[in-house]
């Protein structure tokens, strides 16, 4: 009974004072509680617990508070990335990584140059089987086993700041999808196509189960963003 009376005592947030209901808010450390809307003025690269304490963020909120006026001397030079991007005031020195389309509203972390120790970048492969039915109708698997696959583009950046170290973002703003059965069939009708119209045609080449990644240029495309992103915040 005792803890259900304590379940159902009524909690508030250390930070606005607002009553909390049973979801929707963090407990802290020592019994502290942040509601759900006080928690969205915190960094999104911060991560916050419960061995995060009011203190922690209390002169965490002073220093958004203070990053409020760099946003607003804040001018973009240069905008590198597509779902988030990297925006530099080249004249500052400093950069802005953000999925914001209105980067003034949403208070994001203003970092130095000199607040980026480096940057690295890296692709992340899924794939998933397709399948087929047999006589029975059941679920059964080609053989040899098909594929499609699924890339993200993601870049790292190592920072010099009190609340978090890295940042980790995905440049692409959708995955590229690739089903090399599929690529592969439409080349190779294409080529029968115009074999049967007396033209010339180049062979297909590769096979069905490989992505043909040389040639995608969604993909490729990430690929020199991520390129163009690291090498901009490697050498500021």
């Amino acid at each position: 009974m005792a803890f259900l009376g304590g379940l159902f005592e009524k909690k508030y947030c250390d930070f606005c004072g607002e009553k909390l209901g049973l979801f929707g808010n963090t407990t802290l450390a020592e019994g502290g509680h942040i509601c759900k809307k006080c928690a969205q003025q915190l960094s999104p690269w911060w991560s916050i617990g419960k061995t995060t304490s009011v203190t922690d963020i209390h002169e965490h909120l002073m220093y958004r508070e203070e990053n409020k006026a760099k946003v607003a001397e804040f001018k973009v030079t240069r905008t590198l990335g597509d779902n988030y991007k990297v925006l530099f005031d080249d004249e500052a020195k400093r950069l802005i990584i953000t999925s914001a389309s209105d980067f003034t509203k949403a208070n994001p972390d203003v970092f130095d140059f000199a607040d980026v120790t480096a940057a690295t970048w890296e692709i992340d492969e899924d794939k998933s089987e397709v399948t087929t039915k047999d006589n029975e109708g059941k679920t059964v698997s080609y053989n040899p086993k098909r594929y499609t696959y699924r890339y993200n583009f993601y870049v790292t950046v190592y920072v010099k700041n009190p609340y978090f170290g890295t940042i980790k973002f995905k440049v692409n703003s959708s995955y590229v999808s690739i089903d090399p059965w599929d690529e592969y069939e439409a080349k190779l009708a294409e080529y029968n196509a115009l074999l049967r119209a007396h033209r010339g045609a180049t062979p297909v080449t590769g096979d069905r189960y490989t992505p043909n990644l040389a040639e995608n240029e969604d993909y490729l495309g990430y690929r020199a963003l991520c390129d163009e992103i690291v090498e901009a915040l490697n050498n500021k």
